[in-house]
């Protein structure tokens, strides 16, 4: 039991004062806490101006996990001498308490010349503090001298990597998660994350490899199945890898990204068709949708788009794209927080547009597009295209020939080509893609232009407040669908889908048999991507072929070995042969475009209608049967029929699109007629591309109109009229 103060005590000089700071000191090394507690609250009431006592205390409470005591301590410390290091300790604590900001400003009061600081945690959590707090550059130079100091650093290596692969230094990233390794190579996250950096690098055989390493190390780390289950998806459209790693995952893996691995799961099987738990995967699905909308900082992301392949509620999907923005504009704000531009009104006789996108080629929103850039009105526009991918083919030739600058920043950050945008004085800044791994949203988030729009790349809502207006078409748009959108909304009055004529190669001439099709039977067909198919709408087909004997089923397998077996075995169960269902396979693309000849008649997708395909379809001759759906990417088709003259061929219920495909194959002569009338001129409005680039022409100077007026944005109807007083 340790005494009471006594009077002898009181008179303790400056090295008496020490030795007991000491033995104390070797009492905590040895985890008698209790003991050292009271003692140090006695020496504290004896000589409170003096620091030991206190810094003794709080050594105690840190190695009990009590920070809150420990920060009061140092508090009341503060309150009786000026001691540096108490306020070097009370800023390490708030740190430690995620006390970001207060961590910060106390870190700036610590009045000791740098060189004097020779812990390397004080540099640590200067520089976690300050990333915390935006201050990123001062960040990576805290985190380098506490590097300095420890060269082993665990966590300041990892945080610095990390900063630097988020602000696209990669050479700098690779350098520090490699010393990260050299020194902890059992160190799992490390090789999961330099792993991730290679993927977004390109070189993706190399992220595998250490991906794979990671699980090695830490066969626990979810992150890692979590990251090389996508890769395997994503870029190797391995669906079987993918799914057995997900399944490594769910069984070994901690918990902290089990609901990602399952979400990446049930995406995975839609996209081999695989529904042999479609109900539970559904059901699974809304829970962890549910669960990321109610966390306040979840682990993993819901990329929206990912959703649009099964059946979610357009409110629900909104919410999902509004959390998932504003986490990528806070991301944004933190690593790039100087970063602010002007929008004054610019002068310039001409409307400077620019345009972002990763599919300025061979790409279906290319092929989209291809032309254009060369219908703008020369006189009043001046065009600038932001190519986020290097190419050479030939829809990327056209498009460089007709735009007025072409700029490839394919080798560039996104903070870079944020200032080169702004530096071409761009009014109104274009993004032609939505959520996608090649497009940089982030630079968006920047806001680099006055107005931004996204057209064409992303027909559902971004969610992003950086995002000023998104377009629809007249046909499509009702007020209930207004809700699902954050931006405001340009309505056209043609067909969303602004289209480019396909430059067709008239060489090409095949048969039937040589794609494995029947002479002799009227052909269904669907060039859809497999994930765009559901049970519901698989179901309906096969109704159709049971009604229809002499007819088979010409679908797409985007190179998905698995998705034949999956059908076959699912044709099985609704009593149709599966030999009736024929698998085309991806070819050059003018190769895939010359196919269509051999199609009788195009069956529509429910959930993801056809939209680039369905241009293909209408613009080869080939009608299409659609069901008309609640959000824009079940509704496109619909509205590429409406402004095609084809509204006939819209049903409103799956009984109406089976009697309708049903009798269509059966009475050729009305099947023709509608050929006729696709390829009539009366009926060309959806391929008047021209006509369309004058209307969305519109849609900008009247979005500028607002600006220079100083009136925020609003949502409004382009209306058919093309003069300019007619939207002033």
């Amino acid at each position: 039991m340790v005494s009471s103060l006594t009077t002898s005590e009181s008179k303790m000089d400056t090295g008496e004062y020490i030795q007991e700071i000491n033995r104390l000191s070797a009492l905590v090394d040895g985890g008698k806490y209790d003991q050292v507690v009271e003692r140090s609250k006695e020496l504290i009431q004896l000589f409170p101006e003096r620091r030991g006592a206190y810094l003794i205390q709080v050594r105690v409470f840190v190695h009990q996990g009590l920070l809150v005591e420990a920060k009061n301590v140092l508090k009341e410390g503060m309150n009786h001498c000026q001691a540096p290091d108490l306020l070097l300790n009370l800023a390490i604590i708030q740190s430690r308490l995620s006390e970001f900001k207060s961590a910060y400003q106390t870190f700036k009061q610590v009045d000791l010349p740098p060189d004097q600081i020779k812990n390397p945690q004080y540099w640590f959590h200067f520089g976690r503090s300050a990333f915390e707090f935006g201050q990123v550059d001062e960040a990576i130079q805290h985190y380098k001298k506490a590097i300095s100091l420890k060269p082993d650093h665990k966590a300041a290596l990892n945080n610095l990597a990390n900063i630097l692969y988020k602000r696209e230094e990669r050479g700098q990233a690779e350098k520090y998660y490699l010393t990260l390794l050299k020194y902890h190579p059992k160190e799992g996250n490390a090789y999961s994350n330099l792993a991730g950096l290679y993927e977004q690098s390109g070189k993706k055989k190399k992220a595998v490899e250490f991906y794979l390493k990671a699980i090695d190390v830490s066969p626990s780390l979810s992150l890692a199945y979590y990251n090389l289950g996508q890769i395997y998806s994503s870029h190797f459209k391995d669906f079987h890898k993918a799914l057995q790693v997900y399944e490594k995952g769910l069984k070994f893996g901690d918990s902290t990204y089990r609901s990602g691995i399952r979400l990446h799961q049930i995406i995975a099987r839609q996209g081999i068709a695989d529904w042999s738990e479609y109900g539970k995967d559904l059901s699974d699905l809304n829970e962890i949708i549910d669960e990321f909308l109610a966390s306040e900082n979840p682990v993993f992301d819901i990329v929206p788009y990912t959703l649009s392949y099964f059946k979610i509620d357009p409110l629900k999907y909104r919410r999902v794209a509004e959390k998932y923005a504003a986490k990528l504009e806070r991301n944004t704000k933190r690593l790039y927080p100087n970063v602010k531009y002007d929008h004054s009104v610019r002068g310039g006789k001409k409307v400077k547009i620019g345009y972002l996108s990763p599919n300025l080629r061979l790409h279906p929103g290319g092929t989209l597009v291809r032309t254009l850039f060369d219908h703008h009105d020369s006189k009043k526009f001046e065009v600038h295209a932001f190519s986020l991918v290097h190419t050479d083919d030939f829809v990327n030739k056209d498009i460089r020939d007709s735009v007025d600058f072409y700029h490839d920043v394919s080798k560039m950050t996104s903070v870079e080509i944020a200032d080169l945008i702004n530096r071409t004085g761009v009014d109104i800044l274009v993004a032609l893609a939505g959520y996608n791994s090649s497009m940089k949203f982030d630079i968006l988030a920047m806001k680099p232009a006055p107005i931004q729009m996204v057209f064409i790349g992303s027909h559902e809502t971004t969610g992003a407040s950086f995002v000023d207006y998104i377009f629809t078409d007249e046909y499509m748009i009702d007020d209930e669908l207004r809700k699902a959108f954050t931006e405001k909304i340009i309505t056209l009055p043609c067909s969303l889908l602004i289209n480019s004529p396909f430059p067709f190669d008239d060489e090409i001439n095949t048969s039937k048999e040589e794609h494995g099709l029947p002479i002799d039977k009227f052909v269904f067909a669907n060039f859809n991507h497999p994930k765009k198919l559901d049970p519901e709408t698989f179901e309906t087909w096969m109704n159709i072929l049971q009604k229809t004997e002499d007819s088979v089923l010409w679908l797409y397998d985007g190179g998905n070995d698995s998705f034949q077996d999956s059908l076959h075995k699912t044709a099985k169960t609704h009593n149709v042969d599966p030999q009736r269902i024929i698998i085309a396979k991806p070819l050059p693309i003018k190769q895939h475009w010359e196919r269509f000849k051999h199609a009788d008649l195009f069956l529509d997708n429910f959930k993801y209608n056809a939209h680039v395909t369905g241009i293909e379809a209408l613009r080869m001759g080939v009608p299409i049967i659609t069901l008309k759906g609640n959000n824009h990417n079940s509704r496109l088709c619909s509205s590429l029929l409406h402004y095609s003259g084809l509204r006939n061929l819209i049903s409103s219920t799956k009984i109406d699109y089976i009697t309708l495909s049903s009798q269509l194959a059966v009475n050729t002569a009305d099947l023709e007629e509608i050929r006729l009338k696709l390829q009539a001129a009366d009926n060309q409005v959806l391929f008047d591309t021209e006509l369309q680039v004058r209307y969305l022409e519109k849609a900008y100077l009247k979005a500028l109109i607002k600006f220079r007026k100083g009136s925020p944005p609003k949502s409004f109807n382009v209306g058919t009229a093309l003069e300019l007083k007619s939207f002033m």
